[in-house]
This record gives C-alpha cells, structure tokens and sequence, in this order.
C-alpha cells in the first residue's frame, strides 16, 4: 500500500507543477499523467476499506495545491469518476442497521419507551442505526396465506426489513415465564422458508417486576437457537419498572439516567459484536 500511495502522490504533484505552466487537456503530458493516476486508483479499486482510508487522506491532501492545481484536479476527478474511490472511502466505516421490535401493543408501553430511548442514544454512537418496525399489522401466522409461495404484503415487507437489518434489539414483555404472542408470531414469519434471521446478533430488553422480564428474556434466547440467532450474552437488561426510583414517565418514557447508561452500554456491545461477525463472514 505505501509504494501505491507514493506513485498516485507523485502523480498528483506532477499534475500540480504542470498547473502551474498553465498546462492545457491538450497536452500530451497532462494526458499521460491522467493515465498514470487512472492506474493507480484501478490499483485502489481491489483494496479493502481500511487502505481507501489512507487513500482519501492523500486525495484530501490536494487542498494544499495552488488554487488553479486543485480546481483543474476535481474537474479531472470528476471526469474520471473518482468520486467513487471517495465515497468508499467516506464509508469506511459500515453503518450497522438495526431493527427494533417491541412485543408489546400498549400505547404507553414500557418497552417501546426503552426502544424509543435506544433509538435516541444510539445518535451518539458512531456508525449505528436504529429504525422501530411496528410489528402490530402482521396477521396471525396462517399457511393458507401463502398463495404460490408467496407471503401476503404485509408480511413480505416485514421479512425484506428483517433480512436487509444487520441485527436486532427486541424488547419484550414477559407473559407466563415467556414472550408474548406478538412476538413470537413476528418471529414465526420471518422464519417461514427461508429463514431470514439467520446468523445475525441480537440483543434484548426487558421490563418487570422483581426479575424484570429475565424468564422471558431466556425463552427468546432458546428460540434463537433454531433460527441461528446470536444473542450478545454481557451485558444484560432487565429492569424492575417498580422499584424507586421512578424508571418511566406517565408517557412510557424512560427516565432513569442510570437505565439509560446501562442501556447505552447494550447498543455498544450489540453495535461491536454485529461487526464480529460480519468480520467472520
């Protein structure tokens, strides 16, 4: 890598010096250099991420150009398409998608003001993003709406948003020692053939009594054995909604600075552990 950033360094320095002779796109030099620099970033184009960031600083260094060079530089970028090279570049650093659901259908329900919280704390986590999937409209799980092996709408555009997420944050309440039948119904279809879960992380919240949810939590996790889920294990989230003081508003908004800490610190493992393995893949 640093014998093909010092060639397309010198490339951009020659392209310098003949700006200042006033260089035209005619001349035959000008022309040469072009296809010296081309090669260089065909050279660029096979790289992982980690080099492009390298490669964007020395692009970035052309701002130290006379006015003329680096105003006849972006043109020839543009011409050539090298905006490319800079937006993979930008995007070194992949930004995980996260889809939220919620096992609950209450309007001031505990556990969609923790989702609503993630949401808001994950904007300051760097390269995470948490969009909330209302999981309400899904019909109940029925073979007989599977017509041709296709899925009603509504259920097809539930799988594409679990298969196009990079990981999951479910918050649910615990119903009977387990999840509720929202939930699981969520889950069945987007288990049907084929399974779109598959080897993807997770993590999950919960919000109860003495044990805050914990049971239900374990529930989901033995689910997620059969769809090759991979739960993040540390840290873990249960929290006693009773307890003083005080964790939600009347609203369902989550209060509590030390819950928010806490629940901050589960973004942050479900956001490194999503990069492990995609890394593996």
């Amino acid at each position: 890598m640093a014998n093909l950033q010092d060639s397309l360094l010198a490339d951009l320095e020659d392209l310098s010096d003949n700006d200042n002779e006033n260089l035209d796109e005619d001349n035959g030099d000008a022309e040469h250099m072009e296809e010296d620099i081309n090669r260089d970033l065909a050279d660029i184009e096979v790289l992982n991420y980690d080099d492009l960031d390298s490669v964007s600083i020395l692009i970035g260094s052309t701002t130290s150009l006379a006015g003329g060079a680096a105003k006849e530089l972006m043109i020839r970028l543009d011409s050539r398409n090298w905006h490319r090279y800079i937006e993979s570049a930008m995007a070194a650093k992949p930004i995980i998608k996260v889809v939220a659901i919620c096992g609950s259908l209450r309007k001031a329900s505990y556990h969609r003001g923790l989702l609503r919280s993630a949401i808001e704390l994950s904007e300051s986590i760097d390269g995470m993003s948490i969009e909330y999937l209302d999981i309400s409209p899904l019909p109940m799980l029925n073979t007989d709406l599977e017509v041709d092996g296709k899925y009603p709408p509504v259920v097809e555009a539930f799988r594409q948003k679990i298969l196009h997420s990079d990981c999951f944050l479910f918050a649910s309440p615990e119903y009977n020692y387990s999840i509720t039948a929202l939930l699981k119904n969520a889950i069945d279809w987007a288990s049907r053939p084929p399974n779109v879960w598959a080897n993807k992380a997770a993590a999950i919240l919960s919000v109860g009594g003495s044990f805050g949810g914990g049971l239900a939590q374990y529930h989901l996790r033995q689910v997620g054995v059969f769809l090759d889920l991979h739960f993040i294990n540390k840290p873990e989230f249960y929290l006693n909604a009773f307890q003083p003081p005080a964790k939600f508003d009347d609203d369902g908004n989550l209060i509590d600075p030390d819950a928010k800490e806490r629940l901050k610190l589960v973004l942050l493992s479900l956001n490194a552990f999503t990069l492990r393995l995609q890394q593996d893949d």
